[in-house]
Order: C-alpha cells, then sequence, then structure tokens
C-alpha cells in the first residue's frame, strides 16, 4: 500500500526524505534498516580483486593490449581491456586533485551503490590509471530511453531505494557527488538495481551549512543543474544540490526525459514560469508526485534533507510502515 504524506510541523526535513522510503523501497521483504545499511559488497561472496595488469597493457599511449576505446569523457579516457582482463575497463585521466578526490572517494566511501575501483596505479605516461569491473547493462540513461516509453514505478522504485543509498554513504562522509544524471548511473545486478559512477566532479562540504568552497564548485552538467550550481539563486552548493538532481532523476525515470531539460528552462522554472508540478503525468502516483516535487523545490531549505542517521529516523518510520 502506498500513502500520501501531509506536511507536520514537527516532522525534521531529515525524517521526511527517509519516511518516503517506503514509497521507494514498496514494502521491500528485508527490513528497512538492513536494506539502508551501509554495505561494502553486493550480495553473495565478493570477487577477489586483481592487481594491476602490466605497464605495457595499462599504457594508453602504446594502446598495445587495448581492445578499444570504450569512452572518450571530458575529463578521462576509459579503455576495455582484453585477456586475462577482458571482464574489466580501464579508466586514464590527467594526475590532479580531481582525480585524487575521485580515487580518495573509491577508497574510503564504501557502499554496495558505488561502482568501486578495484586497482590504481600511475602509469608510463603520468596518467591517473583506475581498474574497474565492466558494467555490460550500460547506463541509466540507457534503459529507460530504450524503453517504449519510460519506467513504471514498481521498476523505478528499487532503482531510487539504491541512488538514495549510495548518496546517503556520501553525504555521511562529507561529499557531493556533484554531476547526478542518468549518465552517472550504471545498471547492475541483472537491471534490478543501479549504482553510482564518474566522480570527477565531486567535491568535499564541509562547516555548519554543509557548503561547497568556491574553489571546489563543481561544473555539472547543463541538463541536470541545480539552480545554486547555476547561480541563479542565493546559496551555496551543499548536498541539497544532489537531492535536487535525485529528484529529477525520478521524474526522468517515470517520463523518460527530464523535467528542467536545459539552462532556458531552468531559468523558467526559477522565474516561476516553469513548474514541475505541473507536468507531472497522469500515470504518476500522488505519493511518488510528492517526493518529485519536494526535491525539485527552488529554495534549498524546502527541500528534503538526508541530515538525520538511519538509526534515529528507524523509529520515525514505523509508523509508515
Amino acid at each position: 500500500m502506498i500513502m500520501r504524506l501531509t506536511h507536520n510541523a514537527g516532522f525534521h526535513k531529515g525524517s521526511l526524505l527517509l519516511a518516503v522510503l517506503p514509497i521507494v523501497l514498496a514494502m521491500q521483504p528485508r527490513p528497512l534498516q538492513d536494506r539502508l545499511s551501509q554495505v561494502s559488497s553486493r550480495e553473495g561472496s565478493a570477487p577477489s580483486k586483481p592487481e594491476m595488469p602490466p605497464q605495457d597493457i595499462t599504457c594508453p599511449n602504446t594502446v598495445q593490449g587495448l581492445k578499444k576505446l570504450f569512452k572518450n569523457g571530458s575529463k578521462s579516457t576509459i579503455y576495455e581491456l582484453v585477456g586475462d582482463y577482458k571482464d574489466y575497463v580501464l579508466k586514464a585521466a590527467e594526475v590532479n586533485n580531481k582525480n585524487q578526490m575521485e580515487l580518495n572517494i573509491y577508497n574510503f566511501v564504501k557502499s554496495r551503490y558505488m561502482i568501486p575501483v578495484e586497482a590504481h596505479a600511475i602509469g608510463k605516461n603520468g596518467k591517473q590509471l583506475m581498474l574497474m569491473r565492466k558494467v555490460e547493462n550500460g547506463s541509466l540513461y540507457d534503459y529507460v530511453t530504450k524503453k517504449p516509453n519510460h519506467l513504471t514505478e514498481d521498476e523505478a522504485r528499487p532503482l531510487m531505494a539504491c541512488l538514495i543509498q549510495g548518496l546517503y554513504a556520501m553525504h555521511a562522509n562529507n561529499i557531493i557527488h556533484g554531476d547526478p544524471k542518468p549518465d552517472n548511473i550504471l545498471m547492475i545486478d541483472d537491471c534490478t538495481a543501479a549504482a553510482w559512477c564518474d566522480f570527477e566532479h565531486s567535491a568535499r562540504f564541509e562547516g555548519a551549512n554543509g557548503e561547497v568552497a568556491e574553489k571546489d564548485i563543481p561544473e555539472g552538467s547543463p541538463g541536470f543543474y541545480s539552480p545554486e550550481l547555476a547561480q541563479l539563486v542565493e546559496g551555496g552548493v551543499t548536498r541539497a544540490s544532489d537531492l535536487f538532481c535525485l529528484g529529477k532523476i525520478f521524474y526522468f525515470m517515470l517520463h523518460g526525459v527530464s523535467p528542467i531539460p536545459k539552462l532556458t528552462t531552468l531559468l523558467q522554472f526559477v522565474a516561476g514560469i516553469h513548474k514541475v508540478q505541473d507536468i507531472i503525468g497522469e500515470h504518476v502516483s500522488p505519493a511518488a508526485a510528492d517526493l518529485i516535487t519536494r526535491l525539485v523545490a527552488l529554495e534549498i531549505n524546502d527541500r528534503i534533507g538526508m541530515d538525520e542517521t538511519i538509526d534515529e529516523s528507524y523509529n520515525t518510520l514505523q509508523s509508515y510502515l
């Protein structure tokens, strides 16, 4: 049974996001507290971690041993490997503070819903090399756009639960993803789950307001900007910026398009001309529509937060189960 949440003046915003998780989890049989626990490996026995391939294989300048160019991004290049490493891809990027942050995330933030780096090294060409397992199912963007229309709520809920858990692990370690979008989410476990990837734009936040330092503000992607990232509203970039994008991702799952696909639409949204609640389809349940609109709120303080810990919020959730 799905319930519509109502406003409650005494209800903390951090609890609110976790309170809507019954909508997302759709009464999963496992206890909610267990579903939200941060775990470092997928269910079952974790595969042993490989060592880095020999340097003559991992040096992209030679291209020897690299099967093909897998993805050429703005900040890095990803290669598919052959032979004993055919189940892996190799990410090559310049050595800088951003890539060091990406490595720190892979090393210290553990969640089953984040694609891990299995090994890393500095290559002969001076590139930072990161070895990751190949994911055959593609991105969330590919998965949704290949459907005739969009995902059903039954299909979207477990994926949304995965994304919330992955973000929770990052935010608990004072890190924002910085560029949450369907292209940066990979489908895992035969497309029954989803995991975050590509942390090139991630940044650390500090202080009472949890703002990212101006020098570390991520570039983001225009189709999934938050208003503050585009500097269209007052306030710095915080974990709430990730949550704004999460709301747009949930909308994308249920409609097949972004609710705010470009900067001009974001300008209309800030001006009050373009309202997300007015374009949510009739096929979307009131509870899911409520979750989207509370995530995609213009003002940072009006967005659902993830400030409370799982243990503190679990008792609040009992009344919703």
